[in-house]
């Protein structure tokens, strides 16, 4: 793909969809059926050192997007290999879609140009940041609550690399992006800034809202849902990875339902593939 500051590209076929496709998903695939046109901006800085190529996208008529090509990764991480992680922000999705996290903007994946890779929904309006790291220093009732869900959600996908440069706000909701060094077993790194006596936040021993349980509730009593699941994360990811997030949210899913929290005793528990 040239590296234009513009340039009109076309959209062709993608992957295979779930059933469980949600109306946000739908009403963005709708918009990148094949053959449809939308405009290519120069590459997107969206952090002070971008590790791979990130484009801006201005879908035709109708708002923007991210697109991150395959050719664009870089290494980042021994265990989650370059090449993978754009399938890793679609696997990412998936799980957030299935389970009803509702943290991560719909990701599909496309071929544009020539070129495969994720392109995701664009949240406009968000505060990032410094702005975010001010607003949730000492958050209320419903952003402690997105935190936490966000902080379990980060343990099932496994996320190597969740920090403030990649976690959106818009109206006291929290949006999960840039889902790439996910899924492999590297270092579990979740950072959600410090508390009061400026030690790394954590939320272990805090009870989880009954939303969070429901997300439980619902996966475990739908066996067709678990089924897809595992289906579509085959073509996204190696069988051990599969299998262990699979396995992670079979233990913290129990832990929940149990406990209605994640007790401080079980951290040494929350490994890759949990016994």
């Amino acid at each position: 793909m040239e590296n234009k500051e513009s340039q009109i590209i076309t959209v062709e076929a993608g992957q295979e969809q779930p059933a469980h496709i949600s109306e946000e998903e739908a009403n963005l695939l709708e918009k990148l059926e094949p053959g449809s046109k939308f405009l290519l901006n120069q590459e997107y800085k969206g952090s002070k050192s971008p590790r791979n190529t990130v484009y801006c996208v201005g879908i035709e008529n109708d708002g923007l997007g991210i697109f991150k090509p395959k050719s664009g990764e870089r290494a980042a991480r021994i265990e989650v290999r370059e090449g993978t992680y754009y399938k890793r922000e679609r696997a990412a999705y998936l799980v957030d879609r299935f389970l009803g996290f509702n943290l991560v903007p719909p990701t599909v994946i496309r071929e544009v140009d020539g070129e495969e890779g994720s392109f995701q929904q664009f949240i406009s309006d968000a505060e990032i940041n410094e702005k975010l790291k001010t607003e949730l220093r000492t958050p209320d009732k419903q952003l402690q609550e997105e935190l936490v869900k966000l902080w379990v959600y980060d343990y099932v996908i496994f996320n190597s690399d969740r920090h403030w440069g990649n976690l959106l706000m818009a109206n006291k909701k929290l949006h999960a992006i840039d889902n790439s060094l996910t899924f492999g077993p590297d270092r579990l790194r979740r950072a959600y800034g410090r508390d009061e006596n400026g030690e790394d936040r954590n939320f272990f021993d805090v009870p989880v809202s009954e939303s969070v349980k429901e997300i439980f509730t619902s996966y475990f009593s739908d066996k067709t849902k678990r089924q897809d699941l595992k289906k579509l994360l085959g073509g996204l990811l190696s069988p051990s990875e599969v299998g262990a997030c699979l396995a992670r949210i079979k233990k913290i899913g129990t832990m929940i339902l149990d406990e209605g929290k994640i007790p401080k005793e079980s951290e040494k528990q929350l490994t890759f593939f949990p016994s």
